[in-house]
């Protein structure tokens, strides 16, 4: 019946239907009055209907005054010209008890009683989004300062005083020297030899000093602590590091305790206009270093400073 504009349908006990039913039909009246339709919603009519309707009648149904009748209550409301005289007297609730003989357009339920489903799932979700987004931010804190805080950590655990020796000396050795694996053939090569075999000083070094078995945060810092100096190896490969990183920052903490004599800087590779942490960058801003030169005619000057530093 594609040429159907009118469609009576008074007192056929009907209670739904599918919105199917009327997608073809250039329906202009319909009349739905004294049935069993309990519940009107958006999903009864498709929208080319309901917009074009010239003339509705659903009176005397028994309605179910739910949050799911208030679309057709404002649909109702702001197409008075296309209703009935039975408007809003004949469109009574049935149920709940509370709203039993009121007509719809009596039905004004509790705002809470109808909130969104939806809506409460979008607080939901933007609360949710807020909380990932602070972790998400504590996470890139975390682990851009993953240095500081690490050293924090290990620091207050293995707070204490430079070990003194029963003997009278104050520390086990002369300086811990912190340099990166790359640089240990440069380390064994100039810097043990001039600094333990000619001038006697005893140097720790991770490869060889180190307490197996121990973490390696905890051989840092507990050998730090028996040092009298602190020697950096500044170098690329040194700025790179997590852990030669690390070893720079106990030592910018052995600096604020004990001042910068405590801590001696040798520039292996010029590392200064480098992009480089904050503590390593401290560091160069604070202390004088010495910088190693290739030539073997400017070694002696070399050696003789980082002697003088040491003392």
């Amino acid at each position: 019946m594609t040429n159907l504009t009118k469609l009576d349908l008074l007192g056929n006990y009907l209670t739904s239907w599918k919105k199917e039913i009327f997608t073809n039909l250039p329906l202009k009246e319909i009349i739905l009055s004294r049935n069993q339709i309990a519940v009107f919603d958006k999903n009864m009519f498709p929208s080319h209907i309901t917009d074009n309707l010239e003339y509705f009648a659903a009176s005397s149904n028994p309605l179910l005054c739910t949050c799911d009748l208030l679309e057709f209550k404002k649909w109702l409301a702001t197409n008075k010209e296309k209703l009935n005289d039975h408007y809003p007297r004949l469109y009574t609730c049935l149920y709940p008890d509370v709203w039993k003989g009121k007509t719809i357009a009596q039905y004004e339920p509790d705002k809470n009683e109808c909130s969104n489903g939806i809506d409460s799932l979008v607080v939901i979700g933007i609360g949710l989004g807020c909380l990932a987004g602070v972790l998400l931010l504590l996470a890139v804190i975390v682990y851009k300062g993953r240095y500081h805080i690490k050293h924090r950590l290990y620091l207050v655990r293995s707070l204490q005083p430079y070990q003194r020796l029963p003997d009278g000396d104050e520390f086990v050795y002369d300086a811990f020297v912190a340099h990166h694996i790359d640089n240990r053939l440069w380390v064994i090569n100039h810097l043990l030899p001039f600094l333990e075999k000619q001038r006697k000083l005893r140097l720790c070094l991770h490869e060889r000093d180190f307490l197996p078995g121990n973490f390696i945060a905890d051989n840092i810092v507990d050998n730090i602590n028996v040092s009298r100096k602190v020697i950096l190896v500044f170098s690329r490969d040194f700025a790179r590091s997590e852990w030669c990183q690390f070893e720079a920052t106990t030592a910018y903490q052995r600096i604020l305790t004990e001042g910068t004599s405590s801590v001696v800087i040798i520039m292996l590779e010029d590392i200064s206009h480098r992009p480089v942490n904050d503590t390593i960058r401290n560091l160069l801003d604070t202390i004088t270093y010495i910088e190693w030169n290739n030539e073997r005619n400017n070694r002696p000057e070399f050696f003789r400073k980082l002697f003088d530093a040491l003392q």
